[in-house]
């Protein structure tokens, strides 16, 4: 009797510690190949309203259901995400690229307006089959850290991810072309951003506020930097400007306390001098342009910046800028 017991015991030991194995594993970073599957998960609602690969299906009408605590619903012979049950989603809330329904295969789209703003949510894959992220779909959503965007994404949407105080770094995918108005703005804890070649729009006050932000490339299909597009970048120390750029807007490097230098590329024609690059740290700027791009609005509000400019150009800066900057000199 007592060996019996012993041995009931530890059968039932090993199996709490085989089920207690289960759920760390469960709690760490998911692989590559585990990524890969989240962004093209399916399911498939069955006549009788349930769902296959452990899917939650929940019916509100004939064309809008949740699928785990995720509304869909179904538009022109696809799918849209249009919102979700309460805030409490889970951490990593699991989003479906195709639903089959009667025989019907449907692809997800579109995350639409709001969708999943101020909700709890710490990770987020975006099925490959979306190729636009609307308004406000993620913004104020305190506790995200991580966000994984498909190829196939052209668009995201004014205010999609402001306030993601979490959010510490993002890599936007080749094909995006455009990112909306207050995008990534007030992103604090945000390091990095990676933007594609493909990009052709960066908004007004895209990254305003990005405290942690510190180094930036700005891809050759920009052409235009909009109104404070960096706005109190407080620890950005490096610019790439890419050929290609025309012109830059108001305010756009203003309060930008840890940027010394910075590099116009030749393809610079235009910068709204108002505040434009307003920061005592900043001590040099370099022009690429043999001709001087017009600057408006400046009244000499550069006196601690000296300007390096094309020797052969030396004569047509200093008529043109006389009095903007502290001094005009001639790069070796």
């Amino acid at each position: 009797m007592f060996r019996c017991m012993t041995l009931k015991n530890c059968i039932w030991s090993l199996c709490v510690m085989i089920s207690v194995r289960a759920v760390y594993s469960c709690s760490e970073e998911p692989k590559i190949e585990e990524i890969m599957a989240l962004d093209e998960l399916r399911t498939e609602i069955c006549p009788e309203r349930t769902a296959s690969n452990n899917a939650n299906n929940r019916q509100i009408d004939e064309t809008t259901f949740y699928l785990n605590d995720v509304r869909y619903k179904i538009v022109d012979s696809h799918l849209e995400i249009i919102g979700c049950e309460g805030i409490l989603l889970p951490p990593e809330p699991k989003l479906f690229a195709e639903v089959k329904i009667n025989g019907l295969t449907l692809k997800t789209l579109s995350i639409n307006d709001y969708a999943f703003q101020r909700t709890e949510c710490e990770k987020i894959v975006i099925p490959k089959t979306v190729t636009h992220i609307g308004k406000c779909s993620f913004g104020y959503c305190e506790f995200l850290t991580s966000i994984i965007l498909p190829e196939g994404l052209e668009g995201i949407g004014f205010a999609c991810f402001n306030h993601c105080y979490s959010l510490t770094a993002i890599t936007l995918p080749e094909g995006l072309k455009e990112l909306g108005d207050y995008c990534f703005q007030w992103c604090t804890a945000l390091k990095r951003i990676k933007m594609p070649n493909s990009l052709t729009k960066i908004g007004i006050r895209c990254f305003e506020m990005c405290t942690s932000l510190t180094s930036v490339i700005v891809p050759e299909g920009i052409t235009e930097l909009s109104e404070s597009c960096f706005y109190g970048c407080e620890s950005l120390t490096a610019v790439t400007l890419s050929e290609g750029l025309k012109k830059i807007s108001e305010t756009c490097f203003m309060y930008c306390s840890s940027l010394l230098e910075i590099t116009l590329p030749a393809s610079v024609e235009y910068i709204d001098g108002y505040l434009c690059f307003v920061s005592f740290s900043l001590k040099t700027i370099y022009f690429q342009s043999l001709t001087p791009p017009v600057i408006e609005h400046v009244n000499g509000l550069y006196p601690y910046t000296t300007i390096y400019v094309p020797k052969e150009s030396l004569d047509l800066y200093v008529q043109k800028y006389r009095g903007m900057f502290k001094d005009i000199l001639p790069m070796e």
